[in-house]
């Protein structure tokens, strides 16, 4: 019970002297972030058409400093990724990443559900379909 006092009163000192205030704070789940983590691609569709096959490695992780990065790995030998920032809505239940491409910014948002993100994009006139999970 005394360690669980003292374990409280140490947060409250925490929060008191932090730079933030409690009111930025805003939820549990934006300080704990639950989201953050490694990705792997479960489906990846091109046209209605299975991509998974081209793949050694599909991945997306997500780190605590609002980043993203997206790695892949082809059967072939090709090796390459995307790299930008994210946030997350949990309201909405999307997630927004975006990434500079030359001078401007690019962002795309897509729908965050049960731990999963599904990505929809139109790609050489075809809709390119991504899932990706948590293992």
């Amino acid at each position: 019970m005394r360690k669980m006092f003292l374990v409280g009163m140490l947060l409250i000192c925490l929060l008191l002297t932090s730079a933030c205030s409690v009111s930025e704070m805003s939820t549990l789940s934006d300080l704990s972030k639950p989201y953050v983590g490694i990705y792997k691609c479960e489906q990846i569709l091109l046209g209605g058409e299975d991509q998974s096959e081209q793949f050694e490695n599909l991945s997306l992780g997500l780190s605590y400093n609002g980043r993203f990065e997206l790695k892949y790995s082809g059967k072939s030998g090709g090796r390459g990724g995307y790299a930008g920032t994210y946030r997350v809505n949990p309201e909405k239940e999307e997630i927004t990443f975006s990434v500079q491409d030359g001078p401007r910014q690019k962002s795309y948002t897509f729908p965050v559900r049960k731990g999963r993100i599904y990505i929809d994009l139109p790609l050489g006139g075809k809709l390119l379909h991504a899932k990706f999970s948590m293992p």
